[in-house]
C-alpha cells in the first residue's frame, strides 16, 4: 500500500470516529497507526483539536447530528416535504464523504511537509489583486434598461425587490397578454439568488445568465431559459399551479419538472451540459428523445454529438457550490482551476501541460483567500506565482 492509499485508509477510520460509526477492529487499527511514530501521534492530536483546521485555512464541520437535522428541518419547514430515511442516509453519506476527502487531503498535506526535506518552494507574489467572489448581478429589464445589484444595493423594480444578495418577484396579476421578460446576469466573481413569482428559487453560480418572465400566466407552462452557466433550482410543485409544468430551456436541451431540486451546469467552454437531480423527478428532452432521471443521478448531454447518457452522481460535490463549498475528488487541476477562475475572476496559466493533469482531493470554503487555497494545493503543485489577477502554477 503506497503512502497516499495508507492515509486514505486512516482518514476513513478517523472520519468514522468523528461520526461515531467506528467499530472495534477499526479502533484497534487507528490506535496501532497513532502509536507507530511520534509524527503520527502529533497529526492525530491535531486532527482532534478544535482549532487545528484554522492554521491550514480549510473547511471544518463540527458533526452535531441534532443541529444538522434541525437545519434541514428548518429549510424544509412549510414546504410540505417529508424527509425519508433514504434521504437522511444519502445526506449523512454526503457529509461522511466530504469529511473523508477533507481528512485525506490534510493527512497527505502533512506527509508532504514532513517527508520532503527541501520543503515547498516559496511562491512569488508580485501583486495580489485576487479576491473571493461576492453577491452581485445585473438585471436587464424587457425595455433594455439595466440595474446593478449587489451587497450595497436595495432596489425595487416593478414586482421585484432586491436586498443585495437576492432578487424576489412577488406574484403579479396574471393576464394572457404579452409577458415581460427579465434577464439576470451574474459575472465572474459573483453569485446571486432569484425567487420567481411562483415561489421557485434559482441560485446562480459565477458567470451565469438566466432569462425569465416577471410573472407566470395561469394554465400555461412555467418556462425559464438558462442562457449559460450553472444554476441550482428548488421548484414549487405543479400541484400548486393547477398542474402547470416547469421547464428550463438551454440550447438543444429542455428539462421538464413537476416539482423538485436539481442542478444544471452549462458553461459554453465545457463539452457537456450536466443535469443532476437531488430530489423529485425530471425529464430531459433532447432531439433524440426523452430521458427520465432519478434522485442521485445525472444526465450528460454532448453539445457536439447530441448524445445523452445517464449515470450515478456524486450529488454533494455537484451542488456544494450553492452552500459555499468547493469539493473535489480526483479532479484534474485544469478543471479545478477553471472553477476557481470563475469565482475569483482570475486568469490561470500552467507551467507545463503535465501540471494540468495532476489530480486533487479536498474540500475548501469559497470565502478563503486565493493564497489559502493555493497553500492547500501545495501537496499537488510545486509552487506558484501571483501577478495582479494572474496565477501561474508550476
Amino acid at each position: 500500500m503506497n503512502i497516499k492509499d495508507q492515509y486514505h485508509t486512516i482518514a476513513n477510520i478517523v472520519s468514522k470516529e468523528l461520526l461515531g460509526s467506528i467499530n472495534d477492529a477499526e479502533r484497534k487499527q487507528l490506535a496501532s497507526w497513532v502509536s507507530a511514530s511520534e509524527e503520527n501521534g502529533r497529526i492525530y492530536t491535531r486532527l482532534k483539536e478544535d482549532g487545528w483546521y484554522r492554521s491550514h485555512q480549510m473547511v471544518y464541520v463540527r458533526f452535531d447530528a441534532r443541529q444538522g437535522w434541525e437545519q434541514v428541518a428548518s429549510r424544509l419547514k412549510g414546504t410540505g416535504k417529508v424527509i425519508s430515511l433514504r434521504t437522511k442516509l444519502v445526506r449523512y453519506a454526503a457529509v461522511a464523504a466530504s469529511l473523508l476527502l477533507f481528512l485525506t487531503g490534510y493527512l497527505y498535506r502533512e506527509q508532504i511537509d514532513g517527508y520532503f526535506d527541501q520543503g515547498p518552494v516559496a511562491p512569488i507574489i508580485t501583486n495580489n489583486n485576487i479576491v473571493p467572489g461576492t453577491p452581485k448581478a445585473t438585471l436587464t429589464l424587457s425595455n433594455g434598461d439595466q440595474v446593478a445589484l449587489g451587497e450595497k444595493d436595495s432596489v425595487q423594480v416593478g414586482n421585484a425587490r432586491s436586498n443585495g444578495s437576492e432578487i424576489v418577484y412577488q406574484a403579479a396579476q396574471e393576464t394572457a397578454g404579452t409577458v415581460e421578460m427579465n434577464t439576470l446576469t451574474v459575472p465572474r466573481g459573483g453569485e446571486f439568488m432569484l425567487a420567481l413569482s411562483d415561489g421557485s428559487k434559482v441560485w446562480l453560480n459565477s458567470d451565469s445568465q438566466v432569462r425569465y418572465p416577471v410573472h407566470f400566466v395561469k394554465g400555461q407552462s412555467r418556462n425559464i431559459e438558462l442562457v449559460y452557466g450553472e444554476i441550482y433550482l428548488d421548484v414549487t410543485s405543479s400541484d400548486l399551479h393547477e398542474g402547470s409544468r416547469f421547464a428550463v430551456v438551454h440550447s438543444g436541451q429542455t428539462v421538464e419538472v413537476l416539482g423538485t431540486e436539481f442542478n444544471i451546469k452549462a458553461y459554453p467552454e465545457e463539452p457537456e451540459v450536466v443535469t443532476t437531480l437531488v430530489e423529485g423527478k425530471v425529464q430531459i428532452a433532447v432531439q433524440e428523445g426523452r430521458y427520465g432521471i432519478s434522485p442521485g443521478q445525472q444526465s450528460l448531454w454532448s453539445r457536439t454529438s447530441g448524445a445523452i447518457k445517464i449515470r450515478e452522481a456524486d450529488v454533494f460535490r455537484e451542488v456544494a457550490w450553492k452552500d459555499g463549498i468547493f469539493s473535489f475528488k480526483d479532479k484534474p487541476l485544469v478543471d479545478i482551476m477553471r472553477v476557481f477562475s470563475r469565482w475569483y475572476d482570475m486568469d490561470v496559466q500552467f507551467g507545463s501541460e503535465d501540471i494540468k493533469e495532476l489530480t486533487f482531493n479536498g474540500t475548501l470554503h469559497k470565502d478563503q483567500s486565493i493564497e489559502d487555497i493555493l497553500h492547500f494545493l501545495e501537496g499537488t503543485i510545486h509552487t506558484y506565482e501571483i501577478n495582479d489577477t494572474t496565477i501561474i502554477l508550476k
